[in-house]
């Protein structure tokens, strides 16, 4: 009878425990995917950052021109 009573509560232990489990491996994954785009000198996240400056820059000066 004891034993029984303490069932569900293991099983609520066991579900809780676990909750969290999915948010961390897709942050895990995440983190992995980011850390392989920016290695490298030619990488695609420098490239957008070099691409982003240069039109940043060009913009910057067509509205300075009178």
């Amino acid at each position: 009878m004891t034993r029984a009573l303490l069932r569900p509560c293991h099983r609520l232990l066991m579900r809780s425990s676990s909750m969290g489990q999915a948010a961390t491996d897709y942050l895990l994954v995440l983190a992995l995917v980011a850390l392989a785009m920016s290695l490298g000198a030619q990488g695609p996240v420098n490239e957008l950052v070099s691409a982003v400056a240069e039109h940043y820059r060009r913009f910057t000066w067509a509205i300075s021109q009178p």
